[in-house]
């Protein structure tokens, strides 16, 4: 059966290679390329589909359909093991920007797959030391996240972008540009300082380049750790918006900033009602008012919000499965009396506005204001359940997906969650390869 399915069909070959030739705009091939690899026609396949998919060759200057040719044979003849799977995205991203290096210099450094990605990128496009955090077009850590948070643009709008930062952050900062005018370059969405951009340069590679933006724009407005863990327990920042998006979190960050003693659980509930008002009034800003003040009309918003969203009259949208794996298993406990019982636990996925309304009055926090955000498939919402002695449904936690990755998990009125619970949590997400967010 295994020798069967690596047979290669020689009129499919053809077909292969001529639609090969035609998408690359070549007349012929390389003598010495191995067209008899099944590992290469499977690489160049799926490489060729990468690039048609995201207009990445139709409307590309003629040194990307090039330097595309050259790296696919160069790796095809030395490296092979690279064509397959998320490389070929990485090939992909390796082809967006001229090199400043002859391809047939590089020679790799270490046997793993990621090192040698990222050396190519190196010898490719770098003329000066770039952070490792720069590199995740180019070395994906976990292939299922950087497959759903990899968004390719149409060419002259900003190519791959990995939350909400472009590829042409790293070309320009590897060949020698200035983080701090990176803004005025239109390669990023956030105004930077002297004192930002150094912190960036020399942040740790433990953080991901959203983090280490994030983490330098807290510490260089000079504030300290606690602040930039606050701001990452807040789902917005872990993406770069438009420029009035980052002048209004901007001005939220300053707000946590100046007043240190606000509970770090409240950060984010208290963005998403600054967020209300800013819908209201897009001059809303919050410089000048106390925390109290915001907590109490934090509160008023949110006891509307249980009127608003949780009376049955609201229509009851159904909304489309976000194609995660739910879970059972069961687990036996004890009574008191020493009688053995099995309990049954489970992580479903909420897929109505009456389903939304029932967990949100049953933890007493917010989550029936999330439909519109499900319906335009910016997250989903799960919630992990057990079952009692009595056979009654008890809700343990709220569940916040966005982008592949668990970004919130809530215990009823928004209370941190016992770390057994989180376990299971991270036992599920690590079978639908989903990451966890660090604050959690």
């Amino acid at each position: 059966m295994g020798k069967s399915k690596r047979r290669v069909n020689e009129k499919e070959l053809g077909k292969t290679l001529e639609a090969l030739r035609f998408t690359l705009n070549q007349s012929a091939g390389p003598v010495d390329a191995d067209y008899s690899n099944p590992s290469f026609l499977g690489g160049l396949h799926r490489h060729q589909k990468f690039l048609r998919d995201h207009k990445m060759i139709s409307n590309s200057p003629g040194y990307e359909r090039s330097q595309f040719r050259r790296l696919s044979f160069f790796l095809n003849r030395k490296y092979p093991k690279l064509m397959f799977g998320n490389n070929v995205k990485a090939m992909a991203c390796l082809c967006l920007s001229e090199w400043i290096r002859p391809l047939e210099e590089w020679k790799p450094k270490g046997k793993s797959q990621e090192r040698m990605l990222r050396g190519l990128a190196t010898h490719l496009h770098c003329k000066y030391p770039t952070p490792e955090f720069l590199f995740p077009w180019f070395t994906p850590r976990r292939p299922y996240e950087f497959n759903r948070q990899i968004v390719t643009s149409v060419r002259g709008r900003g190519g791959p972008t990995i939350s909400g930062i472009s590829i042409n952050l790293f070309f320009y900062l590897a060949h020698g540009g200035s983080m701090r005018k990176a803004q005025e370059r239109g390669v990023l969405n956030l105004p930077m300082t002297k004192k930002m951009a150094h912190i960036f340069m020399t942040t740790k590679a433990k953080y991901s380049i959203i983090e280490a933006l994030r983490r330098a724009e807290t510490l260089g407005l000079g504030y300290d750790q606690t602040v930039f863990d606050k701001v990452l327990g807040i789902p917005d920042y872990n993406e770069i918006g438009n420029l009035r998006d980052e002048a209004f979190r901007r001005n939220y960050l300053q707000w946590l900033g100046n007043h240190p003693m606000l509970a770090q659980e409240q950060a984010a509930p208290l963005f998403d009602y600054a967020k209300h008002r800013r819908a209201e009034d897009r001059n809303f800003i919050l410089t000048g008012r106390s925390p109290m003040a915001m907590l109490q009309s934090m509160e008023q918003w949110h006891a509307e919000q249980y009127h608003d969203y949780y009376n049955w009259g609201n229509k009851n949208r159904e909304f489309k499965p976000s194609g995660i794996i739910p879970a059972t298993w069961s687990k036996t406990e004890k009574l008191k009396g020493g009688a053995e019982y099995e309990q049954i636990w489970a992580i479903q996925e909420l897929l109505t506005d009456k389903e939304l309304r029932k967990e949100g009055r049953a933890m007493h926090h917010c989550v029936g204001s999330y439909g519109d955000s499900i319906e335009r498939g910016n997250c989903s919402i799960w919630s992990l359940r057990c079952l009692d002695p009595t056979d009654t449904t008890k809700r343990i936690a709220t569940i916040e997906v966005r982008a592949s990755r668990i970004v919130q998990v809530c215990g009823p009125c928004n209370a941190k969650t016992e770390k057994s619970h989180l376990k299971a949590i991270d036992k599920w997400a690590g079978k639908n390869n989903l990451t966890t967010a660090k604050w959690l």
